[in-house]
């Protein structure tokens, strides 16, 4: 089972959520919630393959292979959002901890609303 897409929420100095998401060809996903989120520790769900569908949809609406690989400024306290999809065999990882493109946020709400629906079966707890 290969890796499709991931996202993952660094933290920041206040109380941002710190999280993050394997999402599998096969719909398997396994979540890991680490602070500032309703679910720590370890998790895992199985998604349709409608879900697996309306990523890769909303991935070309965007075009999310033609953003730029990094969006950063110099301000310390901002967190950083890292995704990244493997559509057809073409890899693309994006960091964004600031001035991403609207699209490219769009593209992260979807995959956490997926995230958000999901039913999850703790596996575990994170050390830390």
């Amino acid at each position: 089972d290969s890796l499709f897409a991931f996202i993952k929420r660094t933290p920041c100095y206040g109380r941002c959520p710190i999280y993050s998401a394997s999402f599998y060809k096969s719909g398997y996903v396994v979540y890991k919630g680490e602070r500032f989120v309703e679910k720590q520790g370890l998790y895992s769900t199985r998604i349709s393959q409608d879900q697996l569908i309306s990523i890769t949809k909303m991935a070309r609406m965007v075009n999310y292979m033609g953003f730029e690989k990094e969006y950063d400024t110099a301000v310390t306290d901002l967190p950083t959002t890292y995704t990244s999809i493997n559509l057809n065999g073409d890899k693309k990882e994006i960091k964004n901890r600031a001035g991403g493109p609207d699209e490219l946020k769009n593209f992260q709400s979807h995959l956490d609303r997926i995230l958000d629906g999901a039913d999850w079966t703790k596996k575990g707890d994170i050390r830390q």
